[in-house]
């Protein structure tokens, strides 16, 4: 009688061991896939410092969100339309990047952005910055039509 009640009790105190730590594991994969869950905004502002929201609010002003889009001739490209003619000069600064890249383009913008907003000492005129360079902000002045679509974008 005692091998019969013996492996009752071993298997109860298995299935309530197993059944208990299950739902501590299932709690930690639930914490866990809630920090996972970023996107690639938020890795960039991780990254960069820049705020997520700028930073999609750019894309989906310069590339409507499109990874491969290509624009002003061959020369702007990716999710956040770089303008390749400045590659050497942003490898120097930021390091090697592929601009089709989402998450390698966002942080190039983003580390050009929080230059931009060194140089110019204001969100806006860090934006406009995207499209019209420091210089071109300086110069010209900013594009207020690009800063309104950027901010329109997400409701801002």
């Amino acid at each position: 009688m005692n091998r019969q009640i013996i492996p009752f009790f071993l298997i109860s105190g298995l299935s309530f061991l197993f059944f208990s730590s299950s739902a501590v594991l299932q709690e930690k994969f639930l914490i866990k896939e809630k920090i996972e869950k970023k996107t690639i905004y938020e890795i960039a502002e991780e990254q960069t410092g820049a705020p997520a929201w700028i930073l999609e609010g750019i894309a989906m002003a310069e590339s409507g969100g499109i990874n491969l889009a290509i624009g002003d001739g061959g020369k702007s490209k990716g999710l956040m339309q770089l303008n390749e003619s400045y590659r050497k000069e942003r490898v120097q600064k930021y390091g090697e990047y592929d601009p089709f890249d989402p998450l390698e383009s966002l942080i190039i913008s983003g580390k050009l952005y929080i230059d931009n907003l060194k140089s110019l000492g204001s969100e806006d005129l860090a934006i406009a910055a995207h499209r019209q360079g420091v210089s071109g902000v300086r110069k010209y002045g900013p594009s207020y039509w690009y800063i309104k679509k950027v901010k329109n974008i997400l409701n801002l």
